[in-house]
């Protein structure tokens, strides 16, 4: 059974020392030793978190990360589409409606009458 809130811990741990490193790299003055160090703790952190998790785990949620993100960008597609045909029926409607009218306008057979 995995233990979930260690695996947290670890990677709340490793969050924090890649933070760490960005700030150390963004600095002017940073010694090569304090960078490998804080390399070597974040490698050390995966290796703890693949040891309790499994490689097969860590797998298994990229894939479902990855099947989860692409059934989103597909619901995302289809109601795009669905807006778009609502748009453009509304669009070619209009056109029509001002065809037929721009069509009676200009019929001079056309008989009016008084209300």
């Amino acid at each position: 059974m995995i233990n979930w809130s260690d695996v947290d811990l670890l990677e709340k741990q490793k969050k924090e020392k890649e933070i760490e490193l960005n700030t150390l790299l963004k600095s002017s003055n940073f010694s090569i030793d304090k960078v490998n160090e804080l390399k070597s703790d974040i490698l050390y952190l995966n290796k703890q978190i693949k040891k309790i998790v499994g490689s097969n785990e860590l797998s298994r949620q990229k894939e479902i990360k990855i099947k989860k993100s692409n059934e989103r960008r597909l619901s995302n597609y289809y109601a795009f589409k669905e807006r778009y045909k609502k748009i453009s029926r509304i669009s070619s409607s209009i056109k029509k409606f001002n065809s037929v009218i721009d069509s009676y306008q200009n019929d001079s057979n056309l008989v009016r009458v008084k209300m």
